[in-house]
């Protein structure tokens, strides 16, 4: 019996890699949909806090804030862990408070 399994994910790793078809991608919870609109909310939150925050003659800083913002999403993009997404969130949420006030007091 373990036999014909490793038989049968063999066949279909090998129709797979010589095809260009891509694995099945595991199914996402409810909690993972609502998990990653909460993330895109942040992303944009954290782009349109830079944006206003930063002067338009300081494109430098706009584009290394910016960078960082990109570097900190990319680099989680495929956490599937619930809660580890959920902490993600609010560290980000935190952190851009944390940018916008810093900003506000250096540009003062």
């Amino acid at each position: 019996m373990a036999a014909c399994a490793n038989f049968v994910v063999f066949i279909l790793t090998t129709v797979i890699s010589t095809t260009g078809m891509s694995p099945p991608k595991p199914k996402l919870s409810l909690q993972h949909f609502i998990q990653a609109a909460a993330a895109r909310h942040l992303y944009r939150t954290a782009l349109r806090t830079i944006r206003q925050s930063t002067d338009r003659a300081d494109r430098a800083t706009r584009a290394d804030l910016t960078g960082w913002a990109r570097g900190e999403f990319e680099g989680h993009r495929y956490e599937r862990d619930v809660e580890t997404i959920k902490y993600y969130i609010a560290t980000g949420r935190k952190q851009i408070e944390t940018a916008a006030q810093t900003l506000k007091r250096s540009t003062r």
